[in-house]
C-alpha cells in the first residue's frame, strides 16, 4: 500500500464527513426554522389584550408552549 493511496483515501474520508456535517448542520436549521414558525403561530393563537385601567397589556398563555419545549411534561404528567 502506497502512502499515496493512503493519503488519497484519507482526503475522500475528510471531504465525506465534510459533507455529512454541512447536511447535519442544514437540516438542523431548517429544524430550527420549523419549529420557530410553529411557536410563532402557537403564541399568536394564545395572545391576548388585557386591560388594566387605561392601560392595554399584551399576554401570551406560556402553558400554549410547554409541550414543545419540554418534551418530558406529557412523561412526567402521565
Amino acid at each position: 500500500m502506497s502512502t499515496r493511496g493512503a493519503s488519497r483515501r484519507a482526503i475522500e474520508k475528510m471531504a465525506q464527513d465534510t459533507e455529512i456535517v454541512d447536511e447535519t448542520e442544514l437540516a438542523e436549521e431548517r429544524g430550527a426554522e420549523r419549529l420557530r414558525a410553529r411557536l410563532r403561530e402557537m403564541l399568536d393563537e394564545r395572545r391576548r389584550v388585557v386591560r388594566l385601567g387605561e392601560q392595554q397589556i399584551e399576554v401570551v398563555e406560556v402553558a400554549a408552549v410547554e409541550d414543545v419545549l419540554d418534551p418530558d411534561v406529557d412523561e412526567q404528567g402521565s
